[in-house]
């Protein structure tokens, strides 16, 4: 039997902030091997931060209308989300994800009678929100208040939007050098489906980091936005988790608290499973060996001839206007300063 309940105002893991719920939830977005799982592995658990497995939720940019929230939220459960894509050379490359909070267990959602539980008590995002922290809670026997921190590298697709209705919230944009991240990708992408050109999967890479980059950057200007280099990460560690820590309002930690939260082993919930195409794996010394590959990898013809990679999306219209995004690798290579 599974028991259902729904979490009030007073559940001891939502705060009260002037008179409001306040949720204590800030996200993790960025592209695909960027470095989101390592930051989340070793984030999890210092002070009272939690996360867990990538949930798929906070990229869908209809649940943050306010109108037709709860027909969005069916579709969802429905497993009928929007989804954007594109091909490369008939290799197909899922830009905006259909799929809709990935391993609910974790998060106490165990099967149908608990969905629609969860759906009642969605009158908004804000208490969808609540209800699944607090059956999180349930879940991993957490009693007192805590930071929710979700790591889905997805989450870039609508950092703007979350930023946008949760004031008070931070939406961390990990960024890495868009050359590495496709080579990275590329290795991916040949491991999963194989039987395409070297050409292709770099190509792949590529589009996907100029896509997640520029969503992300949509909300650069925002005061809950935090901009953390994967490069900067990997090279002086404590400095990025403390800076991080500090923006939660948390105390900083030492060299030894951040030494043992690296070398715990993650659980194959917190990760999604086993991915034998990682270079790194949480529980592993933080190196910096793979910062800057691309410049032996990459001949530099090829290096000189993705600056100008772009393309168009016309079903992507994410600003409302009436022309589609340009999405540019080299141009948002240079706005972040890596040249």
């Amino acid at each position: 039997a599974v028991r259902m309940h729904r979490p009030s105002e007073s559940c001891p893991v939502v705060r009260t902030l002037r008179g409001k719920t306040h949720l204590d939830l800030h996200l993790i977005g960025g592209c695909g091997s960027s470095g989101t799982t390592l930051l989340a592995h070793i984030l999890h658990g210092l002070r009272d931060i939690r996360t867990g497995p990538e949930m798929g939720l906070f990229h869908h940019r209809c649940l943050y209308q306010a109108e037709g929230f709860r027909q969005n939220l069916y579709r969802l459960l429905a497993g009928q989300g929007a989804r954007v894509g594109m091909a490369v050379d008939k290799l197909d490359l899922p830009l905006v994800p259909s799929v809709f909070f990935m391993d609910r267990e974790y998060y106490g959602v165990h099967g149908s009678d608990d969905e629609y539980a969860m759906f009642e008590a969605a009158e908004d995002l804000p208490s969808l929100l609540r209800w699944v922290k607090g059956r999180m809670a349930s879940q991993q026997g957490i009693h007192e208040p805590f930071v929710w921190l979700d790591q889905t590298p997805k989450n870039a697709i609508a950092a703007k939007e979350f930023l946008d209705n949760f004031p008070g919230s931070t939406f961390i944009h990990l960024v890495r050098d868009g050359r590495d991240v496709m080579l990275s990708l590329a290795r991916r992408y040949a491991q999963e489906a194989p039987g395409h050109s070297e050409s292709t999967y770099l190509t792949v890479g590529m589009a996907r980091w100029a896509y997640d980059t520029t969503q992300a950057l949509r909300a650069r200007h925002l005061p809950g936005y935090m901009e953390v280099r994967y490069e900067d990460l990997v090279s002086n560690p404590l400095r990025s988790v403390n800076a991080i820590l500090a923006r939660f309002g948390r105390a900083p930690v030492q060299q030894g608290d951040l030494d043992a939260a690296v070398a715990r082993s993650p659980s194959a919930a917190f990760t999604g499973g086993a991915k034998p195409t990682w270079g790194m794996h949480p529980g592993q010394e933080i190196s910096s060996r793979s910062v800057g590959r691309w410049r032996t990898a990459l001949s530099a013809g090829f290096v000189e001839k993705v600056k100008g990679f772009h393309y168009t999306l016309a079903a992507d219209l994410p600003n409302g206007e009436s022309t589609p995004t340009v999405y540019h690798f080299g141009q948002q290579l240079q706005r972040l300063g890596y040249r």
